[in-house]
C-alpha cells in the first residue's frame, strides 16, 4: 500500500482511529477501497476491532489502465501495472466473492460485484 499512496496514513493508524470512535460508542464502518494488497487480510484486521454491527465495505481500484502510478518510470509503472492484474485477476477476485458470502458483514463494492460477474460468465 505503501508504494502506491506514500502519504496516506499507515493501517495501523486507521485502525486505531476505529478503536478510539468504536470506543466512544460511534458505529463504525470501514472502506477498503481501492485495496492494493489483500483486501480479506485488511477486512480481518478491520472486523476485529469495530463494533459488532459495523461492516467492511470492499472496492477495487477502476480504470487502473488508464494510471500513470509512477510518471517518469516505466519499468516502475510496468511493475505496478502487473501486480495489479494479478491482484485484480479471476481467481483472486472469485475468492474474494465467495469469502463475502460467507460473512455477513463484508461487503463488495457494486464495480466489484460487476468484475466478479464478469469474470464468473468467462468460466
Amino acid at each position: 500500500m505503501r508504494e502506491f499512496e506514500p502519504n496516506a496514513p499507515p493501517l495501523e493508524d486507521r485502525l486505531d482511529a476505529i478503536r478510539h470512535l468504536a470506543a466512544r460508542g460511534f458505529c463504525v464502518n470501514a472502506m477498503v477501497e481501492p485495496y492494493l494488497s489483500d483486501p480479506l487480510a485488511i477486512a480481518d484486521r478491520a472486523l476485529a476491532v469495530l463494533p459488532p454491527a459495523g461492516i467492511v465495505a470492499i472496492g477495487k481500484m477502476n480504470y487502473q489502465a488508464n494510471i500513470e502510478f509512477f510518471p517518469g518510470n516505466p519499468a516502475k509503472n510496468a511493475a505496478a501495472i502487473e501486480y495489479l492484474d494479478e491482484l485484480y485477476n479471476r481467481e483472486n477476485t472469485m475468492r474474494l466473492f465467495e469469502a463475502v458470502k460467507a460473512n455477513p458483514r463484508l461487503f463488495l463494492k457494486k464495480d466489484s460485484v460487476d468484475a466478479v460477474l464478469k469474470h464468473a460468465c468467462h468460466r
